[in-house]
Order: C-alpha cells, then sequence, then structure tokens
C-alpha cells in the first residue's frame, strides 16, 4: 500500500468488504434504510407469540376494597396516641415553615438595609467630592 497522493487506498477503493460503498464512484448511490425493530422479528424456525386476540381482560384492583395487600389482614383503628402524635408532627411542619418564612424576611429585610446604607455612603461621599471641587475652583 502506498500512502503518497494518488496511491492505493483500500477504504476509498471499494475493497475489504466495501464494494459498493465509495461514494467517489460513478453511479455510487446511498443505501436505503432500513425502517422497523428488528428486535420483534422472530429469528427462521423459532414460532412467535401469536397476536392477541380480542380486547384486553379488565383491569385488576390494585387494592382490594377493604385495603392493604389481599394476603395481609386489615389495619386496626388508629389509637388516640397515635393520632396525637399525627398530628404534632402536622404542627411542627407547620411551625418550621413558618420559621423558615420569617428567617428569609429578616434576612431579605437585612440586605435591604445595608444595600440602602451602602447607597447613603456613597451618595455622602459624592457630595463631599462635588464641595472639594467647587471649593477648589474657588
Amino acid at each position: 500500500m502506498s500512502n503518497e497522493i494518488g496511491g492505493f487506498n483500500p477504504h476509498t477503493s471499494g475493497v475489504h468488504g466495501t464494494g459498493g460503498t465509495n461514494p467517489f464512484e460513478e453511479g455510487w448511490q446511498p443505501p436505503q434504510p432500513e425502517y422497523g425493530n428488528k428486535m420483534h422479528h422472530t429469528p427462521e424456525g423459532l414460532q412467535g407469540r401469536p397476536p392477541s386476540m380480542g380486547d384486553m381482560p379488565p383491569r385488576q384492583q390494585l387494592t382490594p376494597p377493604g385495603g392493604g395487600h389481599p394476603s395481609m389482614p386489615p389495619s386496626p383503628p388508629v389509637d388516640n396516641e397515635t393520632m396525637n402524635a399525627i398530628a404534632m408532627q402536622r404542627q411542627q411542619t407547620v411551625n418550621n415553615t413558618a420559621l423558615a418564612m420569617a428567617t428569609a424576611e429578616a434576612q431579605t429585610a437585612q440586605g435591604l438595609n445595608e444595600f440602602l446604607k451602602s447607597m447613603a455612603e456613597m451618595k455622602a461621599k459624592a457630595i463631599k467630592s462635588a464641595g472639594e471641587k467647587l471649593a477648589g475652583l474657588a
């Protein structure tokens, strides 16, 4: 093989099983795409699953009417202590949310105060600088 310009190049000469794939050959056509999923085709000699006949079966309920898994007994009624614990957890969630919102509002107010303070300092420096320039002109 030669790597010189105009030399033999197996990748463009149509050898090594590439017959008809050289786009520089006269009359070359790109291969036609094959559509469809080839994974679902049954290989020769094997029997595929027959297509389903008729309508789909009715949907099964996810949970039986009594609730829970069919193999498990129904859950016992919830006692007062458990209900109180659930209520306390809900109240704690509400309190935590309120605290987070109040903290965010306080941080926002603090940031706004610091911004206004720096703007006032900048304004004071600008006024002082303008006054010094006017005094220097006199």
